[in-house]
Parts: C-alpha cells; structure tokens; sequence
C-alpha cells in the first residue's frame, strides 16, 4: 500500500507491505532502508520504519518545494504572458505590476525573492524606480535584475542593479539569469 499525503512542513510518502510469510526484515532490507534515510536525510526529510503483526512500514517525509516569487516590474503585459510562460513548471512564480506604486504594494502583501526591472517605460523613469528600490526598506535586500532593450549593464550595476539582462530573451537565458541570483538550478533541456 502506498500513501501519499501533503502537510505544512513537507509531503509524507508512508509503504507498507506484508511478506506472505512475516519474515523479519533481513540484513540488506535494513542496509537499504538506511541508504534511504541518509538520502531524505540529505535532502532535508526523514525516514522511518517499523515491523509489527507481519506488515512493514516505512515513511519518508521531503519538505515542501517552497516557489520563487519573481515580481516584475513591467508596463506591457505580452511581456508578463510570455515570461509566466517561460517559467511554467519551474519553481518560480512571476508577479506582474505595472507601476513603482502597484511594485511597492505587492512587495509588502508578497515578499518577492527577486525584482525584475523594465527600466524604459512611459509613466516612470525606470533608473530613478531602481534608485528608489535600492533605498527603500521593503526593496533595499531584494536582488534586482534590469530588463531593458539597452545595452548599459554598467549603469545598472552602478546603480544598484545586480545584473542586465537584455530584450529580447530566450527562456534559457531567463531562466539562468534567476538562477544565477536565486540559488536555485536551471532547469536542463528547455
């Protein structure tokens, strides 16, 4: 029998089996299982195990994958389809606004891990909204990567930015450029 269920703290897999003839786990069942326990271990779970009235039990229990909330800062919204499509199946989750102000107001509900910039919009100078998320106490931790047609990686550096990444932009490359500031693995293939 298998058991999959999911709770706040991770998602616990429970096997039971019950050998036709209630034999004891022998020696290389128990090597296995503490194989087990040492890989969940590794990937910050647990695993445990009993024997009672013939049926073997294990449970394994991973943590929860907790997503990536990427807010972009962008006036166009074919800009936010295409990148909520570019990430589709990954870890990251695209938070779209269109205005320093709506940026603002979703960094406090949402708390975003990184901020990504259009710095040429029509309503705001996108290099004074850099400024201003560099210094203000909500932004001022959250990484933050220009997303420009123009080619002044220098400026944006300068200014606060951690990196430029050009229009227009390949899923490859947009997804690597999360991963270089999240931490986490882009994903293979695409």
């Amino acid at each position: 029998t298998l058991t999959l269920s999911s709770g706040q703290d991770g998602a616990p897999i429970e096997v039971r089996a019950s050998p036709s003839d209630n034999s004891p786990l022998e020696a290389n069942d128990l090597a296995n299982l503490g194989m087990a326990r040492r890989l969940a271990e590794e990937w910050g779970g647990t695993l445990s195990h009993s024997q009672r009235h013939g049926t073997c039990s294990a449970a394994v229990t991973l943590p929860m994958a907790k997503p990536v909330r990427v807010l972009l800062i962008d006036d166009n919204p074919d800009v936010a389809s295409l990148l909520e499509r570019y990430v589709a199946g990954t870890a990251y989750q695209i938070m779209a606004a269109s205005s320093l102000d709506q940026a603002l107001a979703t960094v406090d509900e949402r708390r975003p891990d990184l901020i990504i910039l259009d710095v040429m919009m029509p309503a705001m100078d996108g290099w004074d909204a850099l400024g201003h998320l560099r210094n203000h106490p909500l932004t001022a931790g959250i990484p933050i990567i220009v997303f420009t047609i123009l080619a002044q990686t220098e400026l944006a550096l300068a200014l606060g930015a951690r990196a430029l990444l050009r229009k227009p932009v390949s899923r490859e490359e947009f997804l690597s450029a999360l991963a270089q500031q999240t931490g986490q693995a882009a994903p293979a293939g695409g």
